[in-house]
């Protein structure tokens, strides 16, 4: 493979990465500020609590 085509493969791979990170980051604001918002409105079970204690342990 040629220089041009090793750069060109290069900037590919990390314009996906780019992409991707700013897909999670998207994600990750409309989940988190909807979960706030829900809560605000009704407060979460003991078991909700608990099971996202285990979702935020295990990450």
């Amino acid at each position: 493979m040629n220089h041009k085509n090793q750069s060109s493969s290069q900037t590919q791979k990390a314009s996906r990465n780019l992409f991707l990170k700013g897909c999670i980051l998207l994600i990750n604001a409309l989940v988190v500020s909807k979960i706030w918002y829900t809560t605000y409105i009704q407060p979460p079970s003991c078991k909700q609590i608990s099971d996202i204690n285990k979702l935020i342990m295990n990450s």
